[in-house]
């Protein structure tokens, strides 16, 4: 009998002193008796500064004491006998904190008074730091739905429960206190939120992608619980065990402001093309009445034209702004400085209109000089008045300069005739009036 005894003692001293969990015990006055080697190392002190100290209250933190002194100890252990499983925190040796978790147990006499009590302690700065690590993860995953707009979900399939994440609910319109996490009820109003028309698409969807572990991405309308009207891209994959289908995990992404930039984007490419029509239309037309047109923006730096200008001249089209450095170098040095004044005038606003027309000779391909007309209007002025959008039309009018020559030197001849002659010539209009 003695032998077993000192066999279950030793055993019972092995546990005590090889256990991974802290083990001390202390008196009614919270004095430390004696503790093992685990809870020794996890504060830094040996056994013997440990029974020095006058109770265990000097190694826990100042803001746990009161709780710790009232509702552990004297409401639970001295009078239940049982702490329960709580958390707080030690002050080690070098007066850093870490976070424990204890239970406690008292020891009674034969007469029911408590001799001493036990206390298991576990070390759990590593379980705190993966539950931050945790909580990070999610507040992370959380922040990343709200800010992509994108919600998660998970549909177990034997159970039939749907789970969604924060975002998903945020996107349905609906508080997660109206319809709890794990109901079926989920999936009925997911369904509810697409029109109509709609609906037979996710929900087939859906239903093969349970069944058979068929993928699927769709981008559809979707009416919230909360009356928003927006447009979402929900897609579903099946996660598979053994050849059988487990769950069915996706998400749903509120897409709207794509929607709405996709179709800002289509509205401007009609316009545009409408616009290119209307330009195509006028260059068509200008082109048979053999004038040509051109548009100067300062602001861009964009010079645009139609091959006109170019060919009147006999010359192939120069692009961008080497093409407005070529043709103003065919303009006639003559005739330079009255453009450049004219132009200057109509931009700074001191021409009194945003119209103007000039009239100068540009040099063609063949080394003659073409008479151009230019017609032109200022569309656009910056905050100081300052113009810096134009557009205008060149009119080769050649031919027409030459006839007023022509009339021009008739007219002299004729009147040099006039003015030799020996008789007097008088001119009256209809009316017997001189002329």
């Amino acid at each position: 009998m003695p032998d077993d005894l000192k066999n279950r003692e030793r055993f019972y001293r092995d546990l005590f002193e090889n256990s991974l969990d802290g083990f001390v015990m202390v008196d009614i006055h919270s004095r430390i008796l004696d503790a093992n080697q685990a809870y020794c190392r996890m504060l830094g002190y040996t056994l013997s500064e440990l029974r020095a100290k006058k109770d265990f209250y000097e190694i826990t933190p100042p803001e746990w004491r009161e709780n710790e002194r009232t509702e552990f100890w004297e409401n639970r252990l001295l009078k239940e006998g049982y702490s329960g499983v709580y958390q707080k925190e030690y002050i080690r040796k070098d007066g850093s904190r870490f976070p424990v978790e204890l239970r406690a147990y008292s020891v009674h006499d034969s007469q029911g008074s408590v001799v001493y009590l036990w206390a298991i302690v576990r070390d759990i700065t590593d379980v705190k730091r993966a539950e931050k690590e945790l909580k990070d993860s999610r507040d992370l995953l959380k922040i990343t739905q709200e800010l992509s707009k994108v919600g998660g979900w998970i549909f177990d399939v034997e159970q039939r429960q749907m789970t969604w994440t924060d975002e998903t609910y945020r996107i349905h319109g609906i508080d997660p206190g109206v319809v709890p996490e794990g109901s079926q009820d989920l999936v009925t109003w997911s369904l509810s939120c697409y029109p109509e028309e709609v609906r037979p698409l996710i929900q087939e969807a859906f239903t093969l992608c349970v069944e058979k572990g068929t993928p699927y991405t769709l981008e559809l309308p979707f009416h919230t619980a909360d009356g928003r009207v927006i447009w979402v891209t929900t897609m579903g994959r099946a996660v598979f065990e053994n050849g059988r289908i487990l769950n069915v995990m996706g998400n749903i992404m509120d897409i709207t402001e794509r929607k709405r930039a996709e179709e800002a984007i289509r509205s401007e490419l009609v316009a545009q093309r409408s616009l290119d029509r209307a330009n195509n239309r006028v260059e068509y037309i200008l082109n048979a009445i053999h004038d040509g047109l051109w548009e100067d923006n300062f602001k861009t730096g964009e010079f645009q034209f139609s091959d006109k200008i170019f060919t009147m001249l006999g010359h192939e089209p120069v692009r961008g702004r080497e093409g407005f450095d070529f043709l103003m170098g065919q303009v006639h040095p003559e005739d330079r400085n009255h453009l450049s004044q004219a132009l200057e005038k109509l931009i700074s606003g001191e021409s009194g209109s945003d119209t103007w027309n000039a009239t100068f000779r540009m040099m063609a391909k063949n080394g003659a000089w073409r008479h151009i007309l230019s017609r032109g209007r200022c569309v656009a002025r910056d905050n100081q008045g300052r113009g810096y959008h134009l557009v205008g039309v060149h009119s080769d009018i050649t031919e027409l300069a030459r006839v007023e020559d022509a009339l021009r030197e008739n007219e002299k001849k004729y009147r040099l005739l006039v003015d030799r002659l020996p008789d007097i010539v008088i001119r009256f209009d209809r009316d017997g009036r001189h002329l």
